[in-house]
């Protein structure tokens, strides 16, 4: 396995990266998306899930939204969490895909977006607005998104969160990834996002779509990585299988 960062400009600021590239290429590609807080390592689970997947023949693509940076996490990318609108991480999400489908080593027509929390929410409603996802998976995503004090700092930016809140509702951008799978991981014991949102969208999306729910997970699956990854790879290795006769 090869490791390589990049870096992207969306509207004038860095977007940061790293792409973990398996033996075999051209190959399919999964963009992991992290979600509010988070960074491009997800405290390490998004590293495993990038080893893992390289492993497995895909080319794994992790990055730092723009409006992530926080004290406590290790966001490389421009601008501060407290000025996040879902708009501008919805935007992201398509320059990265655009990056992905335009390099050598990847099959452009066997693209994957997978996503954590708010980065399950980005991964719905991108790929509800590019077709260059060809298949999307959410864990621990929330139906609908509204504004609360933990991410509002101002009047001003209220005002944008809630423009983009009614916007960018996956409850809805679900039903627009069809006829792209789409697969929703949860667990029951999650105190973030309830489980119930994930039944939510599975019930709104359109065929082909997939549940499955983790149990005794909490919001980020801490004692159930191999479970949520196998679940995760598995279903990707199927639905992005290249369709090339023997």
């Amino acid at each position: 396995m090869v490791s390589r960062r990049f870096e992207l400009k969306n509207r004038g600021m860095a977007i940061s990266g790293i792409a973990d590239y398996p033996k075999i290429k051209p190959a399919p590609a999964v963009i992991l998306m992290h979600g509010y807080t988070g960074d491009k390592d997800e405290h390490g689970r998004f590293v495993e899930a990038g080893k893992r997947l390289a492993a497995k023949g895909f080319v794994a693509i992790r990055f730092d939204f723009r409006y992530g940076k926080t004290p406590e996490n290790k966001s490389e990318s421009d601008g501060q969490l407290s000025d996040m609108t879902p708009e501008e991480w919805v935007s992201d999400a398509k320059v990265v895909l655009s990056y992905a489908a335009g390099l050598p080593e990847v099959d452009a027509e066997r693209i994957g977006v997978v996503g954590l929390s708010m980065g399950g929410y980005t991964a719905i409603c991108s790929a509800a607005r590019s077709k260059l996802a060809k298949a999307v998976v959410a864990w621990s995503a929330p139906a609908v998104l509204r504004p609360t004090r933990r991410w509002i700092r101002g009047k001003e930016h209220l005002e944008r969160f809630k423009r983009a809140c009614e916007a960018f509702v996956p409850l809805l951008d679900c039903k627009r990834i069809a006829p792209r799978p789409f697969l929703v991981v949860a667990g029951t014991e999650d105190s973030v996002v309830d489980f119930r949102n994930a039944v939510k969208l599975f019930k709104s999306a359109r065929v082909p779509k997939s549940l499955y729910l983790v149990g005794g997970a909490d919001h980020v699956f801490s004692n159930h990585q191999g479970e949520l990854l196998g679940v995760t790879e598995g279903w990707l290795a199927s639905k992005l299988a290249s369709r090339e006769k023997g």
